[in-house]
This record gives C-alpha cells, structure tokens and sequence, in this order.
C-alpha cells in the first residue's frame, strides 16, 4: 500500500490541493488527521476530539502516529486501505516514516508572498501571527522519499502533478 504526506508551508495550498484530488480519485483514502479541539468552519478538514475521547482513542490502538504541538494533540488513524494520504507535519515526518513504511512525502510549495495573501484571505490570524508562519523552518528530514510541487499557478497544474505522483508518472 503507498502512503504519502502531504505537507508543506502554511498557505501553500495543501488542503485545496487535496480537495481537488479527491474529487477525482475516489479510490483514495484519506486520513483526516484527529485534534484535540473543536472544529470550526473554515478550518482544515479534521476531526475535533476531546483530550478523553482522544485518550481512549490512543489506549485502543487507533492511531498510527501520535504527536502535540500547540498546546495540542493531533494523531492519524491507522489506514485500512490505500493509496493513503493525509495532511502532515514537516517537524513529524522522520516520526511518520518509522510508523509508514515505504513512506513518501509529496511537499506542496508556494512563495512566501502568494502564501501571505492567501493567509490574510483566511481571516483567522493578526498580520503579526502570518508573518511568524512565513517565517518557521520549512526543512525536511534527508533520507525521504520527496516530490515537489508548486502551487503558485493554476489549481489544475498541482492537482495533474499530484495525479502523475499518485499514479507512478512523476520523476
């Protein structure tokens, strides 16, 4: 079964890729990722849990991958079929590549500028708590197996290099 994370800079356009793709890959299984908060519209695809529900989650064995940040807990669920996706972490992925064998990272990208916007467009954080985001270490873990995509351009030109990755025909 292939498994990849998908992640990148906040504002590269991860979920809105993954959203596309989805709509036209029904056969893929995608994680939503389970965080101890509440969901709220607009907000990434998620599932919001309590830190009790989340607890008993984890003592079951639901989860393939455990980790906090934020003052928060966030895991994902162990798959049951593939190709698998899901919305990673940068900072987990050595983590996630002990838990995922065979493990590929497809990292979404965009400049820092069309990435500001975007943020801005959210509405959610100050002009202070956008450029902190732009900002973080963008790094990722050597060893991986990595495919690049820039989402600068048309929705349509990530969503056909995701489709090319998920399907063998990317380099």
């Amino acid at each position: 079964m292939r498994i990849f994370a998908v992640v990148g800079p906040s504002g590269a356009g991860k979920d809105t890729v993954i959203n596309a793709v989805r709509a036209r890959r029904t056969d893929l299984a995608i994680l939503r990722r389970i965080i101890t908060r509440p969901e709220r519209d607009g907000d990434e695809p998620f599932e919001g849990v309590s830190d009790a529900a989340f607890d008993a989650r984890h003592a079951a064995g639901d989860f393939a991958l455990v980790w906090e940040a934020h003052g928060l807990r966030y895991a994902i669920p162990k798959p049951d079929r593939g190709p698998v996706i899901f919305n990673g972490s940068r900072k987990q992925l050595a983590e996630a590549a002990r838990a995922f064998p065979g493990l590929e990272v497809i990292h979404i990208t965009c400049p820092p500028n069309i990435r500001a916007q975007r943020l801005a467009q959210r509405g959610r954080e100050t002009a202070e708590d956008i450029a902190r985001r732009l900002t973080r270490d963008a790094s990722l873990p050597d060893g991986l197996i990595v495919h690049e995509i820039d989402n600068c351009g048309p929705l349509e030109d990530a969503v056909a290099a995701f489709l090319a990755i998920l399907d063998g025909r990317a380099g």
